[in-house]
């Protein structure tokens, strides 16, 4: 299930994400090539969507 206009990434890989520094800090930590899990508040659903880094 790709992402959507409008999702809100609230965690990756269970590490909560407040702001876009914190998301960009996150993902610095992960290499090309590895698998993460995304939480993402849709409307009022909040689901995992698999990615992976490039």
């Amino acid at each position: 299930m790709p992402h959507r206009r409008g999702d809100v990434i609230a965690a990756i890989n269970n590490q909560d994400v407040k702001n876009v520094a914190q998301f960009n800090q996150i993902l610095s930590g992960f290499k090309a090539g590895q698998n993460i899990a995304l939480l993402v508040q849709r409307g009022e659903r909040a689901l995992f969507i698999p990615f992976k880094i490039r």
